[in-house]
């Protein structure tokens, strides 16, 4: 038997040396990527900077956009962003809720068929149709 002080291979290496190992390489974005990284920075650029323009007016600036009001329109960027997201949450919760309303109404229409050449049956699909459309927007990123 080995004591304590007897070892037989090296010793585990923990995971973040791993990582840490990876941190160290360098990544370098392919020609697609930063082609891509570039058009959206200049679009918000030139976003910010008519925005910029736009509060400089509103303040009846001379001849110049300050700092101040390149901050007072990021600031307006950011509420209308955040606007932005809250409606499309509200949509999708809504959307949500339509799609289980018709996923409870075609399922009545389901069972009291008789054959499925009648026309509940028609109606049936048609709500669980809409109700998978709707479904998959809430579920959406």
């Amino acid at each position: 038997m080995k004591t304590g002080k007897e070892k037989d291979g090296p010793l585990l290496q923990p995971a973040c040396n791993s990582k840490q190992q990876l941190g160290k390489e360098e990544l370098v974005p392919s020609d697609k990527a930063s082609g891509m990284i570039n058009d959206l920075a200049s679009s918000y650029v030139n976003m910010l900077y008519e925005a910029s323009k736009s509060v400089a007016r509103l303040k009846k600036a001379d001849h110049e956009v300050s700092e101040d009001h390149v901050k007072e329109a990021l600031d307006m960027l950011k509420e209308l962003e955040l606007k932005e997201r809250k409606k499309r949450s509200r949509m999708k919760v809504l959307s949500g809720i339509a799609s289980g309303a018709s996923f409870g109404t075609a399922l009545p229409l389901l069972m009291s068929a008789k054959t499925f050449s009648s026309v509940p049956v028609y109606q049936a699909l048609l709500l669980i149709t809409i109700g998978y459309l709707l479904g998959s927007y809430s579920n959406s990123n």
